[in-house]
């Protein structure tokens, strides 16, 4: 019997589905472990249906997960969401798998803190502080400043804060948040402040290099911004072209961090932002990116990065790690968010006569917002291609402007 890699959910993009395509094109068996089928109902690629086999388990529980793999033997364990990467790691660790990223380096990218504490001291520094919610504190760190969720995931409760009664509002919201479902039951108990790093932001996407035991960078995706205070990310684009120069540098800035946090064995979506010659750090997320990016880097150079995420945890070199083909070609997306929150009951989507517009698609109606200030919001969305910036983002502006919300 082929050798199993066990899979610890999906994302609703689908991540897990397509990486469980790749394995079994690399000759592996595909086993889909969930807390509950019914969270994945009405995907297009429904999980359930590549998988070779499936498990019910509750994967938020260590114990449970544990006790599960005992006895067990897996080639890998992967995860697609920031909630059970951990969690994934330890059970990895705990079947004696060596390939694949350490829990010590994924809880030091996981947890903000922990990364700019590994970070101080560093040219990578930013200045930060954490504290619990349940506590009284003031902003020790002075305006404008980032006020953020020390575990969060998908811009849930980032904001920029310019005064006093934007930081007493943030951290109110996030108060009122404490039990905010995301992708299952999370809890926020501690928050990060940070100072505003100035410049524009992108994401690298790398993937760690088995052959070469070093990180390979696949390729810059540029990330478009809701305007402040929030920092919803309304659309992205990929491959952008930064100059030879830059990228060299860029490459080479985040393969320090990455070192000094210890991580290798995966693929990372890492944010950043470039002002002139000087890049820091502003999240790290070990896995395939969301967003759609993964979508992006196929239409555009053919790369599969759910593939590279498989080839890195199993210990497999990849053959051509992000060269892709040589075309001119990027992909953007777009994504539709409501002017205002509430139970969005149906979405009109305008009839594609753009065949440079390659997808388009909607989140599970109905679907209820309790606000438009988080990247849950992103109800719809739109994927072009074209061979230059500004004519991918004009052909995804003309089709997303035209998508309407019926309430």
């Amino acid at each position: 019997m082929a050798e199993e890699i066990l899979f610890i959910e999906t994302n609703q993009a689908g991540n897990g589905v397509m990486a469980m395509r790749a394995a079994r094109r690399l000759g592996y068996r595909c086993h889909f472990v969930t807390n509950s089928l019914e969270a994945y109902r009405g995907m297009a690629d429904h999980p359930a249906e590549t998988a070779d086999e499936v498990s019910i388990v509750d994967t938020y529980d260590i114990t449970k997960l544990l006790q599960f793999g005992s006895g067990r033997k897996a080639a890998a364990v992967m995860a697609f969401d920031d909630f059970r990467a951990v969690q994934a790691a330890i059970l990895a660790d705990h079947l004696g798998i060596k390939s694949g990223p350490s829990y010590h380096a994924l809880i030091n990218v996981r947890f903000k803190d922990r990364m700019r504490e590994r970070l101080r001291g560093t040219r990578h520094h930013v200045r930060f502080s954490k504290h619990a919610l349940d506590s009284e504190f003031e902003n020790d760190i002075g305006y404008p400043c980032v006020v953020k969720p020390v575990d969060g995931s998908g811009s849930v409760g980032v904001r920029i804060c310019d005064d006093e009664a934007d930081f007493l509002d943030a951290v109110a919201y996030l108060r009122s948040q404490r039990n905010k479902i995301s992708i299952g039951a999370y809890r926020i108990d501690h928050l990060v402040i940070e100072e505003v790093v100035p410049g524009d932001e992108y994401s690298a996407e790398m993937v760690w290099d088995v052959a070469g035991s070093r990180w390979h960078l696949v390729g810059v995706t540029k990330t478009y911004l809701s305007p402040l205070p929030h920092r919803v990310e309304l659309g992205h684009l990929f491959p952008y072209p930064l100059p030879p120069a830059i990228e060299e540098r860029v490459t080479h800035e985040l393969r320090d961090v990455l070192e000094l946090l210890g991580l290798r064995g995966t693929i990372v979506h890492l944010e950043f932002r470039l002002d002139g010659e000087t890049i820091k750090v502003i999240e790290i997320n070990a896995r395939p990116a969301g967003g759609r990016i993964a979508q992006l880097t196929r239409a555009a150079r053919g790369i599969d990065l759910t593939e590279l995420q498989v080839m890195a945890h199993v210990g497999l070199a990849a053959e051509r790690l992000g060269a892709g083909d040589s075309s001119d070609r990027l992909a953007g997306v777009r994504f539709f968010v409501p002017e205002r929150p509430g139970v969005v009951k149906s979405i009109t989507m305008p009839p594609v006569t753009d065949p440079l517009i390659v997808d388009t698609g909607t989140v599970r109606l109905p679907v209820s917002l309790s606000t438009v200030n988080d990247n849950d919001a992103r109800i719809a969305y739109a994927i072009a291609t074209g061979s230059s910036a500004p004519e991918v983002e004009a052909r995804l502006a003309r089709y997303v402007d035209m998508i309407r919300d019926e309430r």
